[in-house]
């Protein structure tokens, strides 16, 4: 591979990441759990293929897509397509799908959204060469968990289970030098699982 190729491979790339992180910072919605699993939504996935258009045009080439939808017996499954053209003259494609069960989705139009930002999501990756939109899901999961705050679940289990709250606060900063109410959740369930292992 010609080195100007690698070069626009990690732009693209670069191009992504930047626009997904954007969205991240001031869209809490933009990922939502599904089946255990964080997805982003579909007008993330939009917004991804746009800014992905819109670098293909500003390097003299266009990008489009389309996206055939099929249900055999349960199951919705949508094939996304990226073609990427110079001089109307194809220079790449790419393809991959996405599915979901019409049985786990309230309604067909959800089940084919579904199965279509799956796709989406999957064929920019592919475009771009990396698992880079599941990289960044997974760090902003992480950073959210971070930041989530003791529950009250936790402070009162820690609290009982230490006999008061000037103990518990004595270990918490023994730990973590903050009281026991300034705790992340994960810190907090750090406290908990240390109780548990030593009674």
């Amino acid at each position: 591979m010609e080195e100007k190729q690698i070069q626009k491979i990690e732009e693209t790339r670069n191009i992504i990441k930047e626009r997904l992180e954007n969205i991240l910072k001031t869209d809490k919605n933009a990922i939502i759990k599904i089946n255990n699993r964080y997805e982003i939504t579909r007008p993330v996935a939009l917004a991804l293929l746009n800014s992905l258009s819109w670098y293909f045009a500003n390097s003299g080439y266009s990008l489009s897509h389309k996206t055939d939808i099929q249900i055999v017996n349960d199951i919705v499954i949508a094939k996304c397509t990226i073609s990427i053209l110079k001089d109307g003259i194809l220079v790449m494609e790419f393809t991959s799908v996405g599915s979901t069960k019409l049985t786990e989705e309230r309604d067909t139009h959800t089940a084919i959204s579904k199965a279509e930002t799956r796709a989406l999501k999957r064929v920019i990756e592919t475009t771009i060469g990396e698992d880079t939109i599941n990289k960044i899901i997974l760090e902003y999961v992480q950073n959210q968990i971070n930041e989530v705050k003791i529950s009250k679940q936790q402070y009162e289990y820690i609290v009982n289970k230490l006999g008061d709250k000037d103990k518990a606060n004595e270990l918490a900063k023994k730990l973590f030098n903050r009281n026991l109410n300034e705790l992340s959740y994960k810190e907090a369930s750090e406290i908990i699982n240390k109780i548990k292992n030593e009674t």
